[in-house]
């Protein structure tokens, strides 16, 4: 990404997983902003960035069912985003098995839904009403106070996030490229994934732009500039992505010492 050039559903549900590792020196995040195969996949994602999963290592659906106290139902729905987002793959009757991550499988993934992100908010500069614009302005001023209030809490900051990503999704009004986004979303999967890497991050100049870029967009969409708000728009996937990137950075740093 060049810093210039640049469905989820909104769960309600209190779920905690009941994990078999220390979650290390950063709270635990508040995701009731997802849904509960979004806060599985995030979760084992995690893991997998962690190195807790072996490459290869099969994924039973049956000991994660027990494991998080579910039904195999949420834990399919989680595997298949787990592999919308490169963590495993899978083929029909057998288990998941975890994939290697790779910079490369990250980075097409984050420019795709840059892409995705950016026409989703030139919809929404051609379609928002005002009272879209004030709930929108009401969601990023929401974040930004997570942000002050809270700044260690890294996977809590993301999950806000994702209410901003919904709220633009909706005032879009577009139906069809919400149907493909959700098929390759998963920026806060990553960010939750990585969120002990991201740490500092959202502390430091690349948090700051993050938000920048958000309240760049809206104040693009509230003018119905579409050009602008695509930009704005892709500019925040970029971010993100810039601090993945810096994390996947730092963990291959950690393994070669």
């Amino acid at each position: 990404f060049q810093e210039e050039q640049m469905n989820f559903d909104n769960g309600s549900s209190e779920f905690e997983t009941t994990p078999h590792v220390m979650l290390g020196a950063v709270p635990p995040p508040n995701l009731t902003l997802l849904t509960i195969p979004e806060q599985i996949a995030a979760q084992l994602a995690r893991e997998i960035v962690d190195g807790l999963f072996q490459v290869d290592e099969k994924l039973s659906e049956e000991k994660l069912a027990s494991r998080f106290g579910v039904s195999r139902g949420p834990i399919r729905d989680a595997i298949a985003l787990l592999e919308r987002n490169a963590f495993v793959r899978s083929k029909p009757r057998l288990s998941a098995r975890v994939n290697a991550i790779t910079h490369d499988d990250a980075r097409q993934l984050f420019e795709v839904r840059a892409r995705l992100f950016g026409l989703q908010a030139s919809y929404a500069a051609r379609r928002a009403t005002p009272p879209d614009v004030d709930l929108m302005r009401e969601a990023v001023a929401a974040l930004e106070r997570h942000h002050k209030e809270n700044p260690s809490d890294v996977g809590g900051f993301f999950t806000s996030s994702t209410r901003v990503w919904i709220i633009v999704d909706r005032v879009a009004r577009a139906r069809r490229i919400s149907s493909v986004t959700a098929n390759v979303a998963g920026s806060a999967i990553w960010q939750l994934a990585f969120r002990d890497r991201l740490h500092t991050a959202v502390n430091t100049l690349p948090g700051r732009t993050f938000l920048a870029h958000w309240k760049k967009m809206i104040d693009a969409i509230a003018e119905g500039d579409e050009l602008g708000a695509d930009q704005a728009a892709q500019n925040v996937v970029g971010t993100t992505w810039q601090m993945i990137e810096k994390a996947f950075a730092e963990g291959n740093t950690k393994a070669r010492a």
